[in-house]
């Protein structure tokens, strides 16, 4: 089986969790062929580490890379695409999988662009190249009243980023089996494309929450472009978990973030992360005080300062309880480490 394992930023180019969970699902399973795609940032993505004989390609797929013109512009695929977003209901929705579908096929529509050493088309044509995307934004918002004002700087903003967040649809895969996105958002564009274009089933993995991430992440942007952003990614989130053959979360919190966001219960299979039992004693009996637990990179998307703060309630309350974070501190990370130590001590809960 060619299976094509689509990531977004993770592996094989960086570290943690996810990358450390792939890899041991490359390396695990000898008898599949991989081709691995993962979304990055621009043109010149790093060097890949060396990878299992199983791997038989990695391509990269940039979102902020060169100029891939399309030579006929999508404005119709446009304004279903921006006017179902801004909606909540399964009419919506499908108004805006409408828009996204045709997008798909308005990429491959052009001539290839060719972007690896081996002369392999990578991308097709960057399917809102040459849309007035911002006026097209500004038509649909009028038909939303409820949404937060949307000036035509917050339009031109937003039409940036919506613009290049579909450029995944452009990715062109060799012939593969099945997709595996291994996170909903921009990985499942391009699984979407393939089952649209070719019939491609595609499983849906999800370690975190995309759409939950976002929330975190849009903080600084002004109120009309998170709110044009946002409901891209909850309407294209709703739309992965509603055409993937499978959605395999880690947890039943990450299953109730799916079904409340339309997925299938039926579709639905919680995989827990694995543990290696020969790493790690078990423990045979409970703390002698009231402990918590929390296990991962220290990292400013897990939001320890907002468990650190609840912490502070909990010993107010109980002066014996313990709290333990394990993990490692990723490159880069240090700061934020620090940050953490400091308001552990401000609480004046550092022991």
């Amino acid at each position: 089986m060619m299976v094509a394992l689509i990531n977004e930023g993770t592996y094989p180019y960086a570290t943690g969790g996810v990358c450390t969970w792939c890899d041991h699902l490359v390396r695990g399973l000898p008898e599949v062929r991989w081709h691995l795609v993962s979304i990055v940032a621009g043109d010149n993505a790093p060097t890949p580490p060396p990878l299992p004989s199983t791997v038989d390609a990695v391509q990269p797929v940039p979102v902020w890379g060169a100029e891939r013109p399309a030579r006929r512009p999508a404005e119709r695929a446009a304004a279903r695409m921006c006017r179902g977003m801004l909606g909540k209901t399964p009419a919506d929705l499908a108004v805006f999988a409408e828009g996204l579908r045709e997008l798909a096929f308005v990429a491959m529509a052009q001539r290839p662009w060719f972007t690896t050493a081996a002369n392999r088309p990578g991308l097709g044509r960057h399917p809102l190249a040459g849309v007035p995307l911002a006026e097209i934004l500004l038509d649909a918002w009028a038909g939303s009243p409820a949404l937060p004002r949307l000036t035509l700087r917050d339009a031109d903003d937003a039409a940036v980023l919506l613009e290049h967040a579909v450029r995944p649809l452009a990715a062109r895969l060799p012939e593969v089996d099945v997709c595996h996105a291994n996170a909903n958002g921009l990985a499942a564009l391009v699984a979407l494309a393939a089952k649209w274009r070719d019939g491609l089933p595609f499983a849906l993995t999800e370690h975190g929450v995309y759409l939950r991430e976002r929330y975190f992440t849009t903080g600084g942007l002004a109120p009309g472009v998170k709110a044009a952003l946002l409901r891209f990614h909850r309407a294209l989130a709703r739309l992965a978990y509603s055409e993937a053959a499978l959605i395999a979360p880690v947890s039943g919190f990450n299953r109730r973030w799916a079904e409340r966001h339309g997925a299938h219960p039926a579709r639905i299979t919680v995989i827990p992360n694995g543990v290696d039992p020969g790493r790690f004693e078990p423990l045979d009996t409970e703390p002698t005080v009231p402990t918590i637990t929390w296990v991962g990179r220290i990292d400013p998307l897990k939001d320890l300062e907002t468990l650190i703060r609840a912490f502070g309630y909990v010993r107010a309350w109980l002066p014996g309880a313990r709290l333990h974070l394990a993990g490692p501190v990723p490159a880069g990370n240090e700061e934020y480490a620090a940050t953490c130590r400091r308001l552990a001590a401000d609480l004046q809960i550092a022991d």
